[in-house]
């Protein structure tokens, strides 16, 4: 077979993510297909490679056997003879899910298509392509040119974002272990107050801070502010505000950072007798994220009382006693001589 070498061969390249929407933890297709628009065969000595090069924020989760994966870079070896002149497509799938630490926003996918006679110098994505398929076009490349074996997909990755703050309240038994409550505590006594915080959505929150306002009727040690967790815990503490501030970095879908800390009721003070003074203290955390907005926990109310009894006899004791005794041997005195002097 006489073969005119001056015919040309002009492989096209396209990918395709079928129009999808991705969201965390579903995979999805890209489709490359590549076709031989020139007017030549391939040689059949002349191997055909595709080269996927994917962006970091993707995951491989299957390839077609003639792929192999090297770090983002997925390299396809291509049978020449699969590619004849106006010929069928040569079809590949791979198959992708997108990290779970990965915010929301469109990732782009470039793919490429080289042989001997068809070369891809700069496999750069086409600017016109580009710029059709970010505005919702089809991104059609013209056939002759180096670009049609280029072709880039940009990928919109949705994600679901929020947080749910769960605030608890423990007392502190005598070694210091803590104990739930139901929130009626004595005045004196330490008080723990526990926030979780966990991601709602499947996307990861960005800098979560958790913020609480030490209620009034109640002294913080600092010393005794921190997190329960081995992630990171930087802690600011405002006193005009009365504000405890806890940082506790980025939260992946599926984690809980847990922050605490531990305050005295205060003293009761001083009421008349017989009457009972009651400190109802009130009060809501919250989290925050690059993401969300501030989010309240539920309300935790503790609430401590004191009586103070009446004065009576008996709170005189043995001395009540006596006093009781010695004016009665009085009266009785006065009365015998009353009874002399009428003798």
């Amino acid at each position: 077979t006489i073969v005119n070498d001056d015919q040309p061969v002009d492989l096209v390249l396209t990918k395709d993510d079928g129009w999808i929407t991705a969201a965390h933890g579903m995979a999805f297709d890209y489709t490359i297909t590549v076709r031989n628009a020139g007017t030549r065969d391939v040689d059949l000595g002349e191997p055909v490679t595709v080269t996927d090069v994917l962006p970091a924020e993707l995951q491989v989760v299957a390839l077609p056997s003639e792929c192999t994966q090297s770090g983002q870079v997925v390299t396809c070896s291509v049978d020449p003879a699969l590619l004849p002149a106006g010929g069928d497509p040569v079809v590949l799938t791979l198959t992708v899910v997108f990290d779970p630490s990965v915010p929301p926003g469109t990732y782009t996918n470039r793919a490429y298509v080289s042989t001997k006679d068809d070369t891809t110098v700069d496999p750069k994505c086409p600017p016109t392509e580009a710029a059709g398929k970010a505005a919702g076009g089809p991104g059609a490349v013209a056939l002759g040119n180096a670009d049609n074996n280029v072709d880039c997909e940009p990928t919109p990755l949705k994600g679901t974002t929020g947080l749910s703050v769960v605030k608890s309240i423990f007392e502190l038994a005598g070694d210091g272990t803590p104990v739930d409550s139901d929130g009626t505590v004595d005045f004196g006594d330490s008080v723990m107050y526990t926030m979780a915080v966990t991601p709602t959505g499947d996307s990861t929150e960005k800098d979560v801070v958790v913020t609480d306002v030490v209620p009034a009727g109640m002294s913080v040690d600092l010393t005794q502010v921190g997190c329960l967790d081995d992630g990171p815990c930087a802690i600011a503490y405002d006193a005009a505000t009365r504000t405890i501030t806890w940082r506790v970095g980025d939260l992946m879908p599926g984690e809980t950072a847990s922050v605490y800390f531990i305050v005295t009721v205060d003293p009761a003070p001083v009421v008349a007798a017989g009457q009972t003074y009651e400190r109802v203290m009130t009060n809501v955390a919250a989290a925050r994220s690059t993401q969300t907005p501030a989010t309240p926990s539920n309300e935790v109310t503790t609430k401590a009382s004191a009586t103070v009894l009446p004065h009576t006899g008996a709170d005189l004791g043995p001395l009540a006693l006596l006093g009781s005794l010695t004016l009665g041997f009085g009266g009785l005195l006065a009365l015998i001589e009353i009874g002399r002097a009428h003798v």
